[in-house]
């Protein structure tokens, strides 16, 4: 990460499409801010009221 200064690259898993078009490069946020961002963008796909148990 530290060569990309924080942003997503081929070599990490999370969402790198999404993230990278709001491009962190620049604005060097820390990438736990923007997994963050990820998820309250895309609340609605991802955040559900129901936690079925195993």
């Amino acid at each position: 990460l530290a060569d990309t200064e924080g942003a997503f690259n081929e070599y990490n898993p999370l969402p790198y499409i999404d993230l990278h078009e709001n491009c962190n490069i620049g604005q060097k946020r820390p990438v736990s801010r923007l997994i963050w961002d990820y998820i309250e963008a895309h609340a609605d796909q991802i955040i559900t009221s129901e936690f079925p148990m195993f």
